[in-house]
């Protein structure tokens, strides 16, 4: 069991809910399953590691070597991560089923996303995107559309994605919760934030999706 696994079973246990490790088998399966309200919840954990330019970046940073380098909080890794588990959640769960998406950033501190919750947020639901025609000088609109991981189309077995903060830089772990308003199944609301964890979900003002809290 690798530390994003350990830190969210400590998460779970917060919320009062005692994960059990699922037997690998020779076909792709969640990490943890659990019973909530009589229904069962699927909990699969990914991981967001550094990529080939961190990595660079890192080792002339260790060599004490002065490093620059662009944050691309664009989120396709998170989307990657989503899209990943979605398939393993839907191959094993069946229809009221809760399925959660539980991932760490533990890349190190350096190349780390300084805003994680954005990035998430914006891998799930996609950014606001408008641009200017060409030939008829018309603005268009694509309202999220095309840049997001999640609708009423793709990716619905997620009921909820969690961010689990649990690095060596922390002295406790904490995590926060994004429902999935594309779920099949959603999670019920106001689990997390009883346990006084922050929880979210995302509704679309002004043709923007923006972060609304939950509140206990």
């Amino acid at each position: 069991m690798n530390i994003s696994e350990k830190n969210t079973l400590s998460v779970f246990e917060v919320l009062g809910i005692s994960l059990n490790k699922i037997a690998e088998s020779h076909s792709k399966t969640p990490d943890f399953e659990a019973k909530l309200d009589g229904n069962r919840i699927l909990v699969e954990v990914k991981e967001i590691r550094e990529n080939p330019d961190e990595k660079e970046v890192l080792n002339r940073f260790n060599e004490n070597n002065l490093v620059s380098m662009s944050v691309n909080l664009d989120g396709k890794r998170f989307q990657k991560a989503l899209s990943e588990a979605n398939r393993q959640l839907k191959g094993y769960s069946n229809a009221k089923d809760f399925c959660v998406v539980a991932i760490e950033d533990v890349r190190e501190f350096a190349v780390r996303s300084e805003s994680p919750i954005f990035e998430l947020h914006q891998a799930m639901f996609g950014e606001y995107i408008s641009w200017l025609g060409i030939d008829d000088r018309t603005i268009c609109i694509d309202s999220h559309g095309k840049s997001r991981a999640l609708s009423y189309r793709k990716n619905t077995s997620i009921s909820c994605a969690v961010l689990v903060f649990g690095s060596k830089q922390l002295t406790e772990i904490s995590a926060i919760c994004i429902h999935n308003k594309f779920a099949k199944n959603p999670f019920p609301e106001g689990v997390f934030a009883k346990a006084g964890y922050r929880e979210y979900k995302s509704e679309l003002i002004e043709q923007r999706e923006q972060l609304v809290e939950i509140n206990s």
